[in-house]
C-alpha cells in the first residue's frame, strides 16, 4: 500500500474506532441532568486520542472540538485518554469500551 493510501486507511480506521467508542455510551443511570439535556439523562462520551494527542492541529484537535461543542450544545458527560504511543492506542479503546 502507498503511503499516502496507509494515511487515508488509518484516518479510516481512527474515526471509525472513535465513532465505535462514543457510541458505547449510553444514558447515565447515576441521576441528575445537565444544562441543556431539558431534564433528561446525560449522555457520556469517551473519546481515546492517538499518540498525536491534543493539539496535533489535525483529527484529535477536530475530535475535541466536537466533544467541547457537544459539552455545551447538548450537555454531554466526557471522558478521555491521551495514548502515550501507537501500541497504547488498542489497548485505550479497549478501557473505554469497558468503561
Amino acid at each position: 500500500m502507498s503511503g499516502s493510501a496507509s494515511v487515508v486507511v488509518r484516518w479510516a480506521f481512527l474515526a471509525a474506532a472513535a465513532l465505535t467508542v462514543a457510541s458505547c455510551g449510553g444514558p447515565s443511570s447515576e441521576g441528575g441532568s445537565a444544562a441543556g439535556t431539558g431534564g433528561q439523562d446525560v449522555l457520556d462520551v469517551g473519546v481515546v486520542f492517538d499518540s498525536g494527542g491534543r493539539g496535533d492541529q489535525s483529527f484529535n484537535d477536530s475530535a475535541w472540538r466536537g466533544i467541547e461543542r457537544a459539552k455545551e450544545e447538548l450537555g454531554i458527560r466526557e471522558s478521555s485518554i491521551e495514548s502515550e504511543n501507537e501500541n497504547a492506542y488498542e489497548r485505550n479503546i479497549a478501557a473505554m469500551a469497558e468503561q
